[in-house]
């Protein structure tokens, strides 16, 4: 059962549709329920031209999701991020890892 930290891709669309509708991951967000996997795809493709989007795989399986994004403008030195682990999946470090990767990219290529 290794975890791997991979960039997101067209395909996880479906399975990052279904972690945003869990409920401990809906609470946290402050969103309605019940969005499209276009509703999260745009979400998501908006701020990724200026940051970075990950995922977090185990067996196959999509279990954790997070992105770093930085301001543009007078706002450039500002960057903002977020982060969902499945139901199910936490407490296994896969947060962990997603903000270690966050954390490393930032450093060396984002800011």
């Amino acid at each position: 059962m290794s975890l791997i930290v991979r960039a997101m891709a067209d395909s996880d669309w479906s399975s990052l549709a279904q972690i945003f509708e869990q409920p401990v991951f809906r609470w946290w967000t402050l969103r309605m329920p019940y969005q499209s996997v276009n509703d999260i795809k745009k979400l998501v493709e908006g701020r990724s031209a200026s940051g970075l989007s990950l995922v977090a795989e185990r067996d196959g399986i999509v279990v954790g999701c997070a992105m770093l994004y930085r301001f543009q403008g007078r706002r450039q030195h500002v960057a903002d991020f977020w982060m969902g682990v499945a139901d199910g999946h936490h407490r296994q470090g896969i947060g962990d890892e997603l903000l270690k990767e966050l954390s490393a990219t930032a450093c060396r290529w984002i800011m």
